[in-house]
């Protein structure tokens, strides 16, 4: 199963990668399906994923999708520590018209309570 969530997130990044958004969303879907199945403790994995899916609905248009998708993988990132997820999360390609004003103070204090706990690697 390793292969195969690899293999649909990869799919999915290519497909965005390729401006096919919709193709994008849907392999991030299975792969994540296919992580919540096989690897339910993979919090990390999915923050990952949550992330592609939620910059591929931005770009398919469907802005309430990429808010409350990009919100989830916020609040999974915050509880894990990972700033980098936060950061990529609060970024503009990523967040641009996905976060609200009234979550965005949410999540930009999740970030900083990341940076003050959790150093960053390398």
């Amino acid at each position: 199963m390793e292969k195969a969530i690899e293999y649909a997130r990869r799919a999915g990044d290519r497909a965005v990668a390729q401006l096919a958004y919709e193709e994008g969303a849907r392999m991030y879907r299975l792969a994540l399906d296919l992580l919540d199945t096989h690897r339910p403790g993979d919090e990390r994995g999915r923050c990952e994923l949550l992330l592609g899916l939620g910059e591929a609905e931005r770009r398919t248009g469907d802005v309430e999708a990429a808010r409350q998708t990009i919100r989830e993988a916020a609040e999974g990132a915050k509880w894990l520590g990972a700033v980098e997820q936060l950061d990529a999360a609060m970024g503009p390609a990523a967040c641009e018209d996905a976060v609200d004003d009234r979550h965005g103070a949410r999540v930009r204090g999740a970030v900083r309570a990341c940076r003050v706990t959790a150093p960053r690697a390398g």
